[in-house]
């Protein structure tokens, strides 16, 4: 088996007042209290610290070196302010591990401090439960230490160059904490580029930026499109020392 994904969660967090309060308002029991203040007051903010927890675990993923384990394809960063044990968790293939978090500090930073601070929390925990482990951690050290050395940037070609004329033009996606940028970028053989042209932005989700990830296409020497998997046309269009340009087209290719 093959280590596969990283995450970084935060659990629910029970707050008795709330709960009681919640209570005494529906006159309802505290499971049932307990499932309406996980929607009210936990669900969003879990699914925010899941996403801009994603730029840097999504980049140790990309980068590592392959970590080859027993049972284990995804280990689990559970959050809290404060943790009594250092035991990890074995549950369906899943490594389950507990680690120290502030989370208001979380909140309260800048984007690279976020990032910053995602990367030291996973390199603590690893160096703490490396001998709880069956399997070897130090890829994701050294995962880790490369994303430091690039001051945190996730940025990435997506798919191969294409030929058009005597230049190219390849697909870049930059993974931000907020959002996913996906630019076209025109650049001749030794390197230097000619346009950078934002096609598209979303969350910086999996599931809502690999929908725009389908095909590029050439449709002449100074234009391309990266067809969606939809079917719709983001086409750029090389102007040597132009503005940056972004061109819609629903037609498919």
């Amino acid at each position: 088996m093959k280590l596969k994904e990283i995450e970084l969660d935060i659990p629910y967090r029970e707050s008795e007042d709330r709960l009681q309060q919640i209570q005494e308002k529906r006159g309802i029991d505290r499971q049932e209290a307990i499932k309406i203040d996980y929607e009210l007051h936990w669900k969003a903010k879990r699914r925010r610290f899941q996403l801009e927890t994603r730029c840097m675990t999504a980049m140790i993923e990309r980068i590592m070196k392959p970590v080859k384990t027993e049972n284990c394809w995804k280990l689990l960063f559970e959050c809290y302010e404060e943790i009594e044990e250092n035991e990890v968790v074995k549950l369906l293939g899943v490594y389950v591990v507990r680690t120290k978090f502030s989370l208001e500090k979380f909140w309260e930073s800048d984007s690279y401090n976020k990032k910053k601070m995602i990367i030291e929390t996973i390199l603590a925990k690893v160096n703490e439960i490396k001998n709880n482990i069956t399997f070897d951690l130090e890829n994701i050290n050294m995962a880790c230490e490369k994303i430091i050395s690039l001051g945190y940037v996730n940025e990435w070609v997506w798919g191969k160059p294409l030929k058009l004329g005597k230049k190219y033009v390849h697909i870049e996606m930059k993974h931000e904490v907020q959002e996913m940028y996906i630019y076209m970028v025109f650049f001749y053989a030794e390197g230097e580029i000619i346009n950078k042209i934002l096609l598209a932005h979303t969350v910086p989700d999996e599931w809502n930026y690999y929908e725009y990830l389908g095909e590029l296409v050439k449709i002449s020497d100074n234009s391309a499109a990266l067809v969606t998997k939809k079917g719709e046309r983001l086409i750029g269009v090389c102007k040597s020392g132009g503005k940056l340009e972004k061109q819609l087209d629903s037609n498919s290719s």
